[in-house]
């Protein structure tokens, strides 16, 4: 701990003091104020504390706080490690790069030019990915270090295993990894690519389109680092266990409030359409598609219906405690914070061996709980295993489904 905090006054101590310096200027701070309020300015002050403290973590005597950080890093381990539909949503993010790209010097919003530039990107990017990659994190920092500090949970997780041997620590590491390579890899890379390429054919130099490619994959994919989160992100102690998975959904908020706040008039509306159609419907059509979601046909429910409801509740989705109760208009158990799957899964657990204990059946749905409860004590990837056990399931009824093993039975059937 330590040698972690002078590692980090040595790398932060002058650009926090820098920062500082410009806060402090009467006439700066004044013109902050007036722009936007004593208690925005008030905010940047807090922002700038918490990246000179390192937001940290609990103190190894406060009981209550070892206790949560154990829960907060079992639970990303037991939800996140390993899923496969975890790992393939990241790929969506390029209709955040698309919007970032977008948006033109001169104010306008062009989603063909924001495709193109992404397009740029990965056709670079593909003709010798590993080449490229060492290119680009020799020329960004901000890149070099991005596997670490794509989600803020995972973050979290891989600082407390950071240095612990053993093959259970190591198979815990890989679980989560996977999830920042699949990012990284598959949409950092080409995104920085492309908005660095937009900069220099704009005329920039070298250094400023360095900048503005850093810019861009920070302001369009999520990230953990103590600079890139929200207030809201950075509370300590028990109150992160209502933020956990929401790096995104911070990400999400951000857009809609510069996507609402750039409407000035009538004329801005189109902007805003074309914003809600390439960062929320496009991902809604495309994750749909990916998890095997639609609409239910019992209800008669149109297609159209159903991807104007699951637009509507992704975005109200972007504030915390919100999404929970959004899960129970989708037809899922409220929970306050994914912790809360512990304590569901060992009351399952011990109705459901109680029940096949008087019955003699032992129920899929208890050896679900079962696993899922291991996860949560011991830190194992459960969620993935508990869709290879209902494709299982499903594939001994009669029915082979393959890409079930990875997201789990079609939902358009359950429905």
């Amino acid at each position: 701990a330590h040698i972690d905090k002078t590692a980090h006054f040595i790398t932060h101590y002058e650009p926090v003091r820098l920062v500082q310096k410009l806060l402090n200027n009467d006439e700066l701070r004044t013109e902050l104020i007036t722009k936007f309020g004593e208690e925005h300015f008030s905010m940047l002050e807090d922002w700038l504390g918490e990246i000179a403290t390192d937001n940290p973590h609990a103190d190894p005597n406060d009981v209550l706080g070892k206790t949560i950080e154990w829960m907060r890093t079992n639970a990303t381990i037991a939800i996140m490690g390993f899923s496969a539909t975890t790992g393939l949503t990241q790929v969506l993010g390029y209709a955040n790069s698309i919007d970032a790209l977008a948006k033109q010097p001169d104010g306008s919003y062009s989603p063909r030019k924001g495709l193109k530039w992404v397009r740029v990107g990965v056709m670079k990017y593909l003709k010798n990915p590993a080449q490229v990659s060492r290119e680009v994190f020799a020329l960004s920092g901000e890149m070099r270090h991005r596997f670490q500090n794509t989600d803020r949970d995972i973050r979290h997780a891989m600082v407390k295993l950071d240095g612990k041997k053993g093959a259970w620590k190591s198979m815990q590491r890989m679980s989560l990894m996977h999830i920042a390579a699949i990012q990284v890899y598959t949409v950092d890379i080409p995104t920085w690519l492309g908005a660095y390429n937009m900069a220099l054919s704009e005329g920039h130099a070298d250094a400023d389109a360095i900048k503005f490619a850093d810019k861009t994959v920070r302001k369009s994919q999520t990230a953990g680092g103590t600079k890139d989160l929200a207030k809201v992100q950075r509370v300590p102690g028990a109150v992160k266990m209502l933020t956990m998975f929401y790096s995104y959904f911070s990400l999400l908020f951000n857009l809609q409030a510069e996507a609402l706040g750039n409407v000035k008039s009538v004329k801005d509306v189109p902007q805003l359409v074309a914003r809600i159609l390439v960062l929320m419907v496009f991902t809604q059509m495309m994750e749909g598609l990916m998890r095997r979601d639609g609409p239910d046909e019992e209800d008669d429910e149109s297609y159209l219906e159903w991807l104007l409801f699951r637009t509507i509740t992704f975005g109200g989705a972007s504030m915390p405690v919100i999404r929970d109760l959004i899960g129970v208009a989708e037809g899922f158990g409220y929970g306050v914070t994914p912790v809360d799957g512990f304590g569901s899964s060992l009351t399952g657990t011990f109705k459901g061996l109680a029940k096949a204990y008087e019955e003699g059946e032992l129920k899929t749905s208890v050896i679900k709980n079962l696993v899922k409860t291991f996860g949560f004590l011991f830190g194992a990837p459960v969620t993935q295993t508990n869709r290879v056990i209902d494709a299982t399931e499903q594939m001994f009824g009669g029915e082979l489904d393959p890409y079930a093993f990875l997201v789990g039975p079609d939902r358009r059937e359950r429905n």
